[in-house]
């Protein structure tokens, strides 16, 4: 499809979908069309996914754009290329949706609310991201503060955000983002293929002298992992499970950061620690603790040699 889906001005949500669940995406677009004023569906499933082209078709209100590749470019750059279609129409904004994400009625306009009020203080902002309710462990998702009287950054609780903290970093899904920011800062970075993307990006956003907002005073249901297992800290906690691959490149494009000059060393050792838990998490209480440990070991290791791209690619 060639013609335009929107007129200059508005937001243009953009969808990443990876062999996405029919219900799921139905109610994201439902959601999405009654609050923005156009959506684009990138669809990352090889052969492309019938699903995400049949729940296109039937999305109505607003217009709706479907682009299949064939294949596997990674969530950066699915993400890149609603940016690019957001900049070429002259939208003011996008915002950023996993497949698996459930927005709440007026939570772009939530979203928008604090970024107009943030900004009358003086503040540049980067994104405004919801609170994130975390469906598969049932749990809020804090937000990462870096607080002037710690080395370190910490975790804050939903009521420090409202209106809204200056976070550390967020994640993509639920970002809203002025498009001239994106031309600034840049997109996201395309080798990294997935994970770690949105965090890389927030440290070059705040190297530029921007701001990343979270608020609690609009809440996103998003689903981190599946099939929740328990894990002892102090006290037993439930963690999500994912796929084994994506630790090959949580741990690989973690590296990779190290070797940018603009993140912060104290965000390197503070998130090194953070790692060190995931280890331990996901090798000796998972079920895939085998499979885990292969692929962190593999992204361990081509991460030190700064090795990029997908997998599958590094193979041959």
């Amino acid at each position: 499809m060639s013609e335009r889906i929107g007129s200059a001005g508005g937001t243009l949500a953009v969808v990443v979908a990876y062999h996405p669940d029919a219900e799921s995406l139905r109610r994201l677009l439902g959601a999405l069309v009654e609050q923005v004023h156009a959506v684009v569906v990138v669809d990352n499933t090889p052969a492309g996914s019938l699903i995400a082209a049949e729940e296109v078709r039937r999305c109505e209100g607003v217009p709706v754009r479907l682009i299949q590749w064939g294949e596997n470019r990674g969530i950066a750059e699915a993400l890149n290329e609603g940016i690019r279609l957001a900049q070429s129409e002259s939208f003011e904004f996008v915002l950023l949706s996993d497949q698996d994400s459930l927005p709440p009625a007026n939570m772009v306009r939530g979203l928008y609310e604090v970024f107009e009020n943030a900004s009358a203080t003086g503040l540049n902002v980067a994104c405004v991201s919801p609170q994130y309710f975390d469906r598969t462990t049932n749990q809020a998702f804090p937000f990462q503060v870096q607080k002037p009287d710690r080395l370190f950054y910490s975790n804050a609780g939903t009521e420090a955000a409202d209106p809204w903290l200056e976070a550390f970093t967020t994640i993509t899904s639920g970002s809203l983002i002025p498009v001239r920011v994106l031309k600034d800062v840049g997109g996201m970075r395309a080798e990294y293929f997935i994970d770690n993307v949105d965090i890389e990006w927030c440290l070059r956003a705040r190297h530029m002298g921007y701001v990343i907002l979270g608020t609690s005073k609009v809440r996103l249901h998003h689903q981190l992992g599946q099939n929740p297992f328990r894990v002892w800290v102090l006290r037993w906690r439930l963690y999500g499970t994912y796929s084994p691959v994506r630790f090959y490149y949580k741990y690989r494009n973690f590296l990779l950061m190290w070797r940018l000059s603009y993140v912060p060393l104290r965000w390197k050792l503070r998130a090194c620690w953070y790692w060190i838990g995931q280890f331990y998490a996901y090798v000796f209480f998972s079920p895939d603790r085998w499979k885990n440990l292969s692929m962190i070991a593999k992204g361990i290791r081509d991460g030190m040699l700064g090795r990029t791209g997908p997998i599958d690619r590094l193979r041959k």
